[in-house]
């Protein structure tokens, strides 16, 4: 069992009687018992839960076409045109120096 390894590691020794085996028999039943009981109470919110997993929500949508839209404008302003020069604008000494 867990338990037994959990309690060596720690110091203790415990020593297998039917007492514990039949108390950690009768706790993990009755943990599977209330696990049960949880998932029938919210069963219909899990399967709805599931249904719209694969769904995007609307708001996600709306921020994929932000991406989107974002990502062709930072593409036109990589590309350069036809010429294939980029414009530049002339830097003075003075320019690079003001705040």
């Amino acid at each position: 069992m867990v338990s037994q390894a959990v309690t060596v590691a720690i110091g203790v020794t415990i020593v297998p009687s039917s007492l514990w085996i039949t108390l950690h028999s009768i706790s993990a039943d009755a943990t599977i018992a209330l696990l049960l009981v949880h998932f029938a109470l919210h069963w219909r919110w899990i399967v709805n839960a599931a249904r719209t997993l694969g769904r995007p929500r609307r708001s996600s949508r709306v921020a994929a076409d932000l991406v989107a839209e974002i990502r062709l404008a930072t593409r036109r302003l990589e590309t350069p045109p036809r010429g294939g020069q980029y414009a530049t604008v002339p830097v003075t000494t003075d320019d690079r120096y003001r705040p």
